[in-house]
């Protein structure tokens, strides 16, 4: 009786050593999963190029992708990498 008790013990501290091993691997795989999003997220983040010395201009809140969207006397936002400045169009 107490060698099938000992049996058992084994085969349980076994799968418990198993189960230990397999979650630590898809542990280490997730975080690796996580870690790769966080850098596609910050390489998509809109605001990147003005650390590069570009600007966004705005208008009425859109993003101004042309110039043709301009007419004189347009006030504008251009968002550049510390702050924002307002400005007319002439």
């Amino acid at each position: 009786f107490f060698i099938k008790l000992k049996e058992y013990e084994n085969i349980l501290v076994s799968m418990r050593k198993d189960l230990q091993n397999i979650m630590m691997k898809k542990i280490e795989k997730f975080s690796g999963k996580i870690e790769n999003f966080g850098k596609v997220l910050k390489s998509l983040n809109p605001k990147k190029p003005l650390y590069r010395g570009f600007a966004m201009i705005f208008k009425n809140g859109q993003l101004i992708t042309s110039s043709s969207y301009l007419k004189k006397g347009d006030k504008i936002c251009i968002s550049m990498k510390d702050g924002d400045k307002g400005a007319v169009i002439e």
